[in-house]
């Protein structure tokens, strides 16, 4: 077992260097990592890139009493192969006590065993420093929370000004300016970089132990150290989780009943074989002329009768689930969810609601009598601050997205992934949809319609961006989105068609193929403009063209927004026009030819 005060992991050093003469009795033990079928240590370490001798001079000339061990894993490249990086590290669990850890390094790509092992190593009693990637994107092991992540701001103009940054991804923030640093050949350069602002944190770092004489271990002692090593503490203000609002997490449910039937209730009905719960009623209002009809799912193929709420039946539910009411209190009926959410609570029933209307008032009743009252996205909380970084993604990302709103896009959705669940591949969605938790899909962000959403621009890509990641961390084998109403504004004249959030859940979700649903009645400048302005804002490809099977027979029934099936000829033609125009194939949503779409995703992904 070896033993030293700091590792650093980087490109070497090269220890002729003048700045290194000036500890004669300093001990720096050197590795090198190599590979000849599988990866073992040599001896040798000599820095072919320089980075690694500016990082070894900056720690050592700060901190020339530590005993320091330099592993070097790249050699002409200074790219991070992850495997190396993993070989490094558990070399260093199995063979190495120290007290820190220095990596001037980092990957973009979320790797759970790398965590893993900064987690035990942080266990054993060792700090890990590591440096944010320069160019912004979230990067590991920094980000992760048992490692104290450092980033140069020009905030911090003085070479001993560190600066703690609570709530945060960014543990800290250092100096920002130009270091003199030692470079291959003997030779000094100027430099500022994430990586020479790391290094000087550890050797500050290992100060503050000194004064300590003992090795720290555990997340919340490094806390500790951080807050007596900064010299000030960055301002950030977060937001506060409110008593008043209901949760935004699904529970289980096993009998439920909807209401009203409506064009939000429609998928629950046509894909009730996709839910992990039974739906036993089907209620909504006379008024409305629908009751004891008769409807069937599209794919389900399950019969119901749509009875009168008025006479729900309690007894045979654990949970109701409200959908959007408006159309019902435009009939008079204003009061009908505070009676329902009453009712609720006298026959202990549970209730997902669509919207949050009116139900703060009744968050602590549900919550004394151990009801759940969820709502999607009922808790917005801000972020934590990460100073504009962005995780990248590595699952591949298949978004939705299309020309209007009233498509059939989250119809679409689901087919795709029965599909994909049917041949056996773990599947992530982010859906956009209310009802998208009831049909298991990992999370939801409902900015549609009656959405109490109110994020900014910004908020809201790092918010898609966040909760994408969270997904991606699964390790599922595709992530499927999609977006609400149109995608580019079909005119510039007022601000219903700006479609900012659409936009925005775009550029947060980034996807790497989109299907681009289009309406029969949309012009074709205007779809070429789609493609065009989709294809320029994101680096993806729309690999196919969907078509919603609805139309307008004439103006008059565009105008009052009255559709109808298109018929075969009409669909077929449509399809040539868009084959002619764009090269593209396209498929009818809610149809068999979805599983030829099906066949395309799988083509293009591989």
């Amino acid at each position: 077992m070896y033993q030293c005060d700091i590792v650093i992991i980087d490109t070497g050093i090269e220890l002729e260097h003048d700045i290194f003469k000036k500890f004669p009795n300093h001990n720096i033990l050197t590795f090198g990592v190599r590979k000849e079928n599988v990866l073992y240590m040599v001896p040798q370490c000599k820095d072919e890139i320089g980075h690694g001798t500016a990082v070894c001079g900056i720690i050592l000339s700060k901190s020339p009493e530590a005993q320091v061990c330099v592993i070097k894993i790249f050699d002409t490249n200074f790219c991070v192969d992850p495997e190396y990086l993993l070989f490094a590290l558990r070399f260093i669990e199995d063979n190495i006590t120290c007290k820190l850890i220095n990596m001037s390094l980092g990957i973009s790509t979320y790797f759970p065993e790398l965590e893993a092992i900064c987690c035990r190593l942080t266990k054993k009693g060792c700090i890990i420093v590591s440096a944010f990637d320069n160019d912004g994107v979230v990067s590991y092991p920094a980000a992760f929370e048992c490692v104290v992540g450092v980033e140069a701001s020009y905030k911090c103009r003085k070479l001993d000004q560190i600066m703690l940054m609570p709530d945060s991804m960014v543990d800290i923030l250092a100096y920002g300016y130009n270091y003199r640093i030692a470079w291959i050949n003997n030779s000094y350069i100027s430099m500022r970089g994430n990586s020479f602002s790391a290094a000087y944190v550890t050797a500050s770092l290992f100060h503050l132990i000194l004064q300590h004489k003992k090795i720290v271990g555990h997340h919340e002692n490094i806390k500790i150290y951080l807050e007596q090593l900064a010299t000030e503490t960055y301002q950030n203000l977060t937001d506060l989780i409110r008593d008043d609002l209901p949760e935004d997490h699904i529970f289980q449910i096993e009998t439920a009943a909807i209401f009203p039937y409506n064009k939000e209730m429609h998928s629950i009905v046509n894909f009730s074989d996709m839910l992990p719960f039974t739906i036993r009623h089907v209620y909504d209002i006379r008024q409305h002329g629908k009751i004891n009809s008769v409807i069937k799912g599209r794919q389900s193929k399950r019969e119901y009768v749509i009875e009168n709420i008025e006479n729900i039946v309690w007894n045979d539910i654990d949970t109701l689930i409200i959908g959007h009411l408006d159309q019902v209190a435009a009939v008079g009926m204003d009061n009908i969810k505070t009676s329902l959410l009453e009712k609720c609570l006298k026959n202990n029933i549970n209730v997902y609601s669509f919207d949050m209307y009116y139900l703060p008032d009744f968050v602590a009743r549900f919550r004394r009598k151990g009801l759940r009252l969820v709502c999607p996205n009922a808790r917005q909380l801000i972020t934590k601050n990460k100073l504009g970084k962005l995780f990248s993604v590595s699952t591949p990302v298949l978004g939705v997205f299309g020309t209007s709103s009233n498509q059939g896009k989250f119809t679409l959705q689901l087919q795709l992934r029965k599909y994909f669940l049917d041949d056996s591949y773990a599947v992530g969605q982010l859906g956009t949809e209310p009802s998208s938790l009831l049909f298991g899909m990992d999370d939801v962000f409902a900015y549609g319609y009656a959405s109490h959403i109110r994020l900014d621009q910004v908020s809201m890509i790092e918010t898609i961006n966040e909760r994408l990641h969270a997904i991606d961390k699964k390790g599922n084998d595709i992530i499927i989105i999609g977006g609400q109403a149109g995608t580019i504004p079909v005119f510039s004249f007022n601000l219903q068609y700006f479609n900012l959030y659409t936009l925005n859940l775009l550029l947060g979700s980034n996807p790497d193929a989109i299907i681009l649903c289009v309406n029969i009645s949309d012009p074709m400048e205007y779809i070429s403009r789609c493609i065009h302005a989709i294809s320029s804002l994101m680096d993806c490809t729309i690999i196919a063209l969907a078509i919603s099977p609805l139309t307008f027979q004439n103006d008059w029934q565009k105008m009052n927004g009255m559709k109808v099936i298109a018929t075969c000829d009409e669909l077929d033609r449509f399809k040539e026009r868009l084959k002619d125009s764009f090269g593209l194939d396209s498929y009818v949503i809610g149809t068999d030819e979805v599983g030829q779409l099906y066949n395309k995703c799988l083509s293009f992904f591989g």
